[in-house]
């Protein structure tokens, strides 16, 4: 005790410096470590000047197959100059490109004058009379895919009849002893009879290229009958089935091009092409889906595009996308509108590469998914549909197809253009339009 007495001062001055060497620590710590950020971000900056020094310098390629060349020294007025050449031509290349890809999606008009407004109500019956040639007589089939269907019971039962009454009953006659060959020769044509029908299936292969359903082409339900004067509206929606239709099927018929008949064809039977009720796709996020009841087509809370001119458009500035739509991420823009639609078939299994190069080639049509199913083809014979001897199976491609706004708004009603975000006619000059459905 008498140390501690002694020495009090000395332990009082201890403890003081010992919380005055604490404190010290407490109150640098935080300089410590901005010192160590700042040290950090010199290092970055360090890196970063470094990388910009040691950085390969190129000039622009104008084209996609170009080889940049090395640029030797700091870009001096000279060499801006000729990056800004090279830019240009880039733009102008890009200009060029999007005009001849516009060439390519153009498409015929069914009648001439009937879209956007028609002027009287004879465009739209000549519409609804050439609408009914192209589509309900199936000329797609016809003229395009050389197709048809295998012969019907009826037409084979009546050339079961004509084989009776033009070969065999003329051979029965009567005998001496007061019979007749009828018996003998009704043996001798219920031989022949049961071929006729394998003949005869076997004979339109020989005949199609391919096999179409009698519904296969979707048929747009305001020209059923032949009663009023369909609407611009009806007739657009019309046009553009035929458009996407005819486009699938010369598609189909470039595929089957050196095909002699359907048993060597690609593509050997066209099921179907159907489209959702709302075929454009525009921007907006997904609602449940009440169109089929598979519920294969989506519906969507759509926002349409905000309008810009085709004249300022720049085919080198990136395109809006929306993975959450399809796996191609393509929705209607100010450039093209996007359309969904489905088509089914049955194709060689091993050749129906061949058919999805075709859908793509100069026709803006792209595959967006596709489901894969066996077909039995010795179940199909016995139907009437003779494939051949490779496998087939059946095709169910989720597809789509652009439409430039460059020809196609100015054939576009109101009520469409209305439902694109493009600006109307009819808003112009202060008037309002609604927008109903397509198919």
């Amino acid at each position: 005790m008498d140390i501690v007495k002694n020495n009090l001062v000395s332990i009082i001055l201890g403890v003081i410096s010992l919380i005055a060497i604490s404190s010290l620590f407490w109150f640098i710590n935080p300089y410590v470590k901005s010192m160590e950020e700042q040290a950090q971000q010199s290092v970055r900056t360090a890196t970063s000047i470094n990388s910009l020094l040691t950085k390969p310098r190129v000039m622009p390629a104008p084209t996609p197959q170009g080889q940049p060349q090395p640029l030797t020294h700091f870009p001096n007025e000279g060499t801006i100059e000729v990056g800004e050449t090279l830019r240009t031509q880039v733009q102008q290349s890009a200009q060029e490109m999007l005009a001849h890809a516009i060439e390519l999606n153009r498409q015929p008009i069914l009648v001439e004058g009937a879209l956007p407004d028609p002027p009287s109500n004879t465009y739209a019956f000549d519409f609804r009379r050439l609408y009914n040639e192209v589509v309900k007589p199936r000329q797609i089939t016809r003229d395009i895919l050389h197709g048809g269907l295998p012969p019907t019971p009826e037409e084979i039962k009546d050339a079961e009849d004509r084989l009776w009454t033009d070969v065999y009953e003329r051979q029965i006659h009567a005998t001496g002893r007061g019979e007749t060959t009828e018996p003998a020769v009704r043996a001798a044509y219920q031989q022949a009879v049961v071929h006729v029908r394998s003949d005869m299936i076997h004979e339109r292969a020989r005949q199609l290229k391919i096999y179409v359903e009698p519904d296969a082409l979707t048929w747009h339900q305001a020209f059923e009958g032949s009663g009023r004067a369909p609407t611009a509206e009806e007739m657009w929606f019309a046009q553009l089935g035929i458009w996407i239709q005819a486009n699938v099927a010369q598609a189909i018929a470039d595929a089957n091009a050196d095909a002699s008949d359907v048993t060597n064809s690609v593509v050997k039977h066209l099921i179907k092409i159907e489209f959702p009720e709302n075929p454009y796709v525009l921007p907006g996020r997904a609602a449940p889906s009440t169109d089929t009841p598979d519920s294969y087509y989506d519906y969507y809370e759509e926002t349409p595009p905000t309008p810009v001119a085709t004249s300022a458009l720049d085919p080198t500035k990136p395109l809006p996308k929306a993975y959450d739509r399809s796996i191609t991420g393509r929705i209607s823009n100010d450039m093209y509108d996007v359309v969904h639609f489905r088509v089914s078939l049955i194709a060689d299994a091993n050749r129906y590469p061949v058919l999805l190069q075709e859908f793509g080639r100069n026709r803006f049509i792209y595959i967006r998914g596709m489901r894969i199913e066996s077909v039995d083809a010795a179940a199909q014979q016995l139907a009437g549909y003779v494939y051949g001897k490779t496998p087939v199976f059946k095709l169910d491609l989720d597809m789509e197809m652009l439409f430039f706004r460059a020809w196609t708004v100015d054939l576009m009603p109101d009520p469409v253009r209305e439902k694109l975000g493009i600006p109307t006619r009819r808003s112009q000059m202060g008037g309002a339009t609604s927008f109903g459905r397509g198919y």
